[in-house]
Parts: structure tokens; C-alpha cells; sequence
């Protein structure tokens, strides 16, 4: 084993390339939950972070266990083999689940698991889950898969190229946003415990380090924020709506994509965000038109496309510029101290509800001493704008906050969805995104 290390100065982390932990987003930038923890921890500890890439989980453990890293992440306690590591503050609780797809029979017992072994990635918190299971019910077997990632063993499922697979529910629920074919099933019992894992010689100050950041962005809302960042709009959307989203996207998005496209060049905003809420709007229908009057694919007010010099709501080229620079006026009108994704996701909620009912929801939030600045916890205040209880303390009076907040989780689902599928546009350097960087 190796000697007892030196005090950290260069912090290298052991991960897997996943949509759960580490992978480059469509700008080429790094992103993901447990990159965006690591980042956070080591601004607090003043130290520098080198990433070590691994594809097994195998090699993670290896890692820490020969000395060549001083953590791994995206790691859980049911991980088979890490009887030998140490483990930080549990920050995530996940269900082992039994995905299946199409015409599959489906696995809702344990007797249908036993009758259909299934696939897991070898090493993976779904294979411990297994093996404890197995201890009762010894006839249980599945096939352990080292070649492949989580993601692209459940492509293959939805593919039809193999049978059913033990997977964690939230990779799943990420998978299902491009693949509704895929289905879940049994529940297994003991919930996965995600946490930080350290070499067996971590020193008590190190640990103690960890144990503290964990215990401060949960006691001000940090680690909720993440979490809602990359899971909180996951199951907004049904299998039929994905399902229509995916065919409009090859059948009625090229018509208007180059006009996205030129809107993202005389915004800046990301084009696939725009097309989502074109999308989540009109279906990209351009001659919709709502009970109010309001009108055309980016589903522009009367009043809002006069201030946009629109002369016919139906033209779609029209509105759709017009609906982006809106957008833009909206996402720049904002306090400054809103940072991204939240900036992205409160201008959305204000081409919904309006910029006044959004102060409102504000307002709410620091008379609740929750973060007015926070996506998550306007998720809350939005609602109340409905409330008895709470629109008299408004300005802006009553509003159906809770279907702002539908409408941006929905555009952000869309809006992963399209990141994953068509390419970004290239621009100059001068003609930056205001969007937030896409999820995988």
C-alpha cells in the first residue's frame, strides 16, 4: 500500500465518462454533476483538480487502492469490492431499478427478473444490488457487461439488441428523454447511496474537509440546486410526448431550423433552446393561435410583437426573430446577480408569465428567506402566485404560476434533448450563447 500522503495541494479524481458524473458538453466544456462538486470543492480548498478518465469501474477502484488518486467520485456504497475504501457524506439516494423496452415482457417480479436474467455493468451499484439479492435467492443470475458504459448498455436495450437491464433510475430517467421506448420495471429493495470515495489512507483532515463542504451546500441549498439542475425537469414529460417531440423533430424542425439558426446569430441564444420553446409553444405550428389571441410559432402577444416591429404574427420567420429577441431582452433585463443556468431558465418563466408576476415570485422568495437568485426555489414561489394566502402580498396579483414552471421544465427537456441530437452553430467569437451549457 502506499505511504500516507502528503498534504493535498494537486486534487486528482478518479471518474467514469458519464451523463451522472464527468463529460464535455456540446461546447467542448466539461460538465455534470460531479464535475460541477469537485469544481466547487476545490475554489473553497483553494487546490487544483487534474481528472483522471477511466471507462471501468474496475479501474476507479484500482486507482485509489495503488495511490494515484485522492478520490473518486460518482462511487456508491453498494459498489461491489470497495470493502477497502473510505466514503464521504452520502449526497444522493437513487433506486436500483429494471429497465426493459418495446414488445419485451415486462419485469415486474422477481420471478420475471429470474426468467429473464438480465445485463448490468460490471462493478456498478446495480451489480452489488444484485449480488445482495442473490444471497437469498441463489438461482439469481445476470450477465456482468465491462465493454460498454450504462448509457450505451441502455441504447443497445432500446435498440433491441439485448434483453432487460439493472440500471439506476436516474440514468434511466435521463435515457428516456431520447430513447421512450425504454420502459421501467421492478423496483429493487435498498436505495443506492452515491458519495465521495477516498484512498484507504485518506488523512482525518482531508475527510474532514469533505465532510464540511458536503455539510455547507446542503445547509444553503447548493446541492438541491445541482441536483434540480441536472435532474429536476426529468420527469416532466410523458413517453408519447418525447415520442412526438422525436418524429416532429425530423419531420417539421427542418422547415425552420436556418431561421433558428439566424436567430441565435442576431441574439446570441443557443438555436436549439429557441427551437424548444417554438416548440413547447406552437408544436412549431406557425398559424396557432390561444383563446387570448396570442399568436404564431413563437406564440407572440399582440402588444409584444408591436414592440418587436412584427407586421404579420403568422410569418414565421418574423416571429421566430422576434420571439429571440424578446427572449434576449428578458434574459439581459434581470437582476445581475442571477447566474446561469437560473438566468436561462427565469427569462423563459418571464416570456410565460411576464416580467412583473417573475418579481413577484421573487419577492416571495426573500419574504420566505428562500434564493430569490435559485431556478429550484422559485419552483415554489411561482406556484404561489395562485394562492390566496399570497397574492395579496404581491404587486402583480394572481397568476397560474404553476404552469410557468411546466412550461420551463418541458423547454428544458426539449432543450436536452436537442443539445444531445443536432449540433451546435458555430459562431465568431464575438456572438457568445447566453444560454446555459447543454446537458448530455
Amino acid at each position: 500500500m502506499a505511504s500516507a500522503p502528503a498534504p493535498v495541494k494537486e486534487l486528482v479524481v478518479l471518474t467514469r465518462n458519464d451523463a451522472t458524473t464527468y463529460y464535455l458538453d456540446t461546447n467542448g466544456q466539461p460538465a455534470g454533476l460531479e464535475y460541477d462538486l469537485v469544481t466547487l470543492f476545490a475554489e473553497e480548498t483553494g487546490v487544483a483538480v487534474r481528472w483522471q478518465v477511466v471507462q471501468r469501474m474496475s479501474e476507479v477502484q484500482e486507482g485509489l487502492l495503488k495511490g494515484k488518486a485522492q478520490l473518486a467520485v460518482g462511487m456508491a456504497r453498494q459498489m461491489p469490492g470497495v470493502e477497502q475504501l473510505r466514503f464521504g457524506p452520502v449526497y444522493q439516494r437513487v433506486t436500483p431499478v429494471v429497465a426493459y423496452a418495446g414488445e419485451m415482457p415486462p419485469v415486474q417480479s422477481l420471478s420475471d427478473l429470474q426468467t429473464q436474467p438480465p445485463r448490468v455493468i460490471a462493478g456498478s451499484a446495480a451489480e452489488g444490488v444484485l449480488l445482495s439479492l442473490k444471497q437469498a435467492n441463489p438461482q439469481l443470475a445476470w450477465t456482468a457487461i465491462e465493454e460498454q458504459s450504462a448509457e450505451e448498455l441502455l441504447e443497445s436495450l432500446a435498440d433491441g439488441h439485448t434483453g432487460a437491464v439493472v440500471t439506476e433510475s436516474h440514468l434511466l430517467a435521463g435515457m428516456r428523454r431520447f430513447y421512450p421506448e425504454l420502459q421501467q420495471g421492478m423496483v429493487l429493495p435498498k436505495p443506492i447511496e452515491l458519495a465521495w470515495a477516498y484512498r484507504p489512507d485518506a488523512s482525518s483532515a482531508f475527510q474532514k474537509q469533505v465532510a464540511q463542504f458536503f455539510q455547507r451546500i446542503e445547509q444553503n441549498g447548493t446541492l438541491k440546486r445541482l441536483l434540480d439542475r441536472y435532474y429536476g425537469h426529468l420527469h416532466r414529460l410523458q413517453p408519447v410526448d418525447v415520442e412526438a417531440f422525436l418524429q416532429q423533430r425530423l419531420t417539421v424542425l427542418p422547415k425552420y431550423r436556418k431561421w433558428f439558426q439566424d436567430a441565435q446569430v442576431l441574439t446570441g441564444v443557443d438555436w436549439r433552446l429557441l427551437a424548444s420553446l417554438g416548440y413547447q409553444e406552437s408544436h412549431w405550428n406557425p398559424f396557432a393561435v390561444s383563446p387570448m389571441g396570442v399568436r404564431g410559432l413563437m406564440m407572440l402577444t399582440g402588444e409584444t410583437a408591436d414592440r418587436m416591429g412584427v407586421t404579420d404574427r403568422s410569418d414565421s420567420k418574423q416571429n421566430i426573430m422576434a420571439g429571440a429577441r424578446y427572449l434576449q431582452m428578458l434574459h439581459d433585463d434581470l437582476p445581475p446577480q442571477i447566474g446561469e443556468p437560473d438566468r436561462s431558465w427565469m427569462a423563459l418563466a418571464a416570456y410565460n408569465i411576464g416580467i412583473g408576476h417573475l418579481a413577484d415570485a421573487r419577492m416571495l422568495a426573500r419574504m420566505q428567506k428562500l434564493d430569490q437568485n435559485a431556478w429550484t426555489d422559485l419552483k415554489t414561489t411561482l406556484v404561489q402566485l395562485r394562492n390566496p394566502k399570497w397574492v395579496p402580498k404581491t404587486r402583480y396579483g394572481y397568476a397560474r404560476g404553476g404552469e410557468t414552471v411546466i412550461f420551463v421544465e418541458n423547454v428544458r427537456t426539449y432543450y436536452d434533448i436537442l443539445s444531445r441530437l443536432e449540433p451546435a452553430l458555430e459562431l465568431p467569437l464575438l456572438a457568445t450563447s447566453t444560454a446555459p451549457a447543454a446537458a448530455p
